[in-house]
């Protein structure tokens, strides 16, 4: 199974919250940097801006500095989604929940498993 490293340094096997944060990262700089489009991420984040020749190649914690202290030209406040990681209930992969919520108790493949097993007990029960 193919495993993406997210912004924090954690792996994940979800390329939809991979491509989420490393994104909502870029946003940033395109927000502040006029022009500035996201062309590269993944350990560094890349971006091509009108009227240089190279690319602007900014660290990972110099752009989540930027987005805990600086404001755009609107005034309002950048909102990174934070990722909580615990561990499955059933085989103990790291599990990521993003957003507000309730923390995420099962991977996926484990959900199923434990949605089954709940409901094959209900039908015990009854």
């Amino acid at each position: 199974m193919a495993t993406y490293k997210l912004p924090n340094g954690e792996v994940t096997d979800s390329q939809q919250l991979y491509l989420k944060l490393w994104t909502e990262l870029g946003s940033v700089i395109e927000a502040l940097v006029p022009g500035a489009k996201l062309a590269e991420f993944d350990s560094n984040l890349s971006f091509n801006v009108p009227g240089r020749e190279s690319r602007l190649v900014l660290d990972v914690w110099f752009v989540e500095t930027l987005a805990r202290t600086a404001r755009p030209a609107d005034g309002r406040k950048f909102r990174m989604s934070a990722v909580r990681t615990e561990k499955c209930k059933l085989c103990e992969k790291p599990v990521h929940t993003v957003g507000a919520g309730r923390t995420r108790l099962f991977c996926p493949e484990c959900l199923v498993i434990h949605t089954k097993l709940r409901l094959a007990m209900k039908k015990e029960q009854s």
